[in-house]
């Protein structure tokens, strides 16, 4: 994505930016999937799909890791749209709970505490 705006020159080309949606959506999509079977997203299935929709890997240019935040944001999403009537009838502490249960599924980002680790070791 990164690229084809580079290369294409525009960054508000329109077809550009149907393109980029959409490949969001479909990311979105099949991250749904595990969500729904209440399987927590990994960093390898997220890579994965971003790869698969958008022709690329974030190594060659062809999306950056801001754009899977906002593919699994996007699917979050999409599970509060299909569970989110049922969800609301339960008490608000049961709520509370099944909406932490999604942010740890959808945890795959690093600890502050590994990126302290990772930081420290790198210099």
């Amino acid at each position: 994505m990164v690229q084809q705006l580079f290369t294409q020159g525009f960054l508000f080309d329109f077809q550009t930016i149907l393109d980029y949606g959409q490949s969001i959506l479909s990311v979105a999509q099949e991250l749904l999937k595990p969500l729904l079977l209440h399987r927590p997203l990994s960093t390898k299935t997220v890579q994965a799909q971003m790869d698969r929709h958008f022709h690329g890997t974030a190594a060659q240019g062809a999306w950056q890791w801001k754009d899977a935040y906002e593919a699994v944001e996007a699917a979050q999403i999409l599970y509060l749209r299909q569970k989110g009537y049922k969800l609301l009838s339960e008490s608000p502490q049961r709520v509370l709970l099944e909406l932490e249960k999604l942010g740890e599924q959808c945890g795959f980002v690093r600890s502050s505490k590994k990126q302290a680790i990772a930081k420290i070791k790198s210099k």
